[in-house]
């Protein structure tokens, strides 16, 4: 059962105006130039921003920081695969929002983001604009 409707690579959600001030945010995503460009996205937008190698790590740090939102990649040459580390959070944390980013999108690979329980699977190539929206689609933080 989904706990969040996966969104086609297309369409935004409902969002916030813009991110929220210190709201915690976990990236694995092994391509260093993608990540570090997201990483200050982010930042610049008021996040808490923590980087994580993928598989375990991430799931040792979303439980530690208790996260607004985690952002995969879906192939990880340094650990599991996204869509099991996305697996793995939800039964964990089963309202935690989590992004997974692949190859382009297609109707498997959206089939499975929802099967794994991700709120969205966009490219890794995906416009930042799109991306945050994705990301904190219809969360409630309070703004600071």
């Amino acid at each position: 059962m989904n706990r969040h409707p996966v969104l086609p690579h297309n369409l935004a959600p409902a969002t916030c105006e813009h991110s929220v001030r210190g709201a915690r945010l976990v990236l694995a995503l092994p391509d260093s130039l993608r990540a570090g460009e997201i990483r200050t996205h982010f930042a610049d937008q008021g996040w808490e921003v923590h980087d994580s190698r993928g598989g375990c790590a991430t799931r040792r740090l979303a439980r530690k920081l208790s996260p607004a939102a985690v952002v995969l990649a879906v192939e990880n040459p340094h650990a599991e695969s996204g869509w099991l580390t996305c697996n793995k959070l939800l039964l964990e944390k089963p309202h935690l929002r989590v992004v997974l980013l692949g190859g382009k999108p297609s109707p498997r690979a959206e089939r499975l983001a929802e099967f794994v329980g991700a709120a969205a699977y966009l490219p890794l190539t995906a416009p930042l604009p799109q991306l945050e929206k994705a990301v904190v689609g219809t969360l409630v933080l309070s703004r600071n």
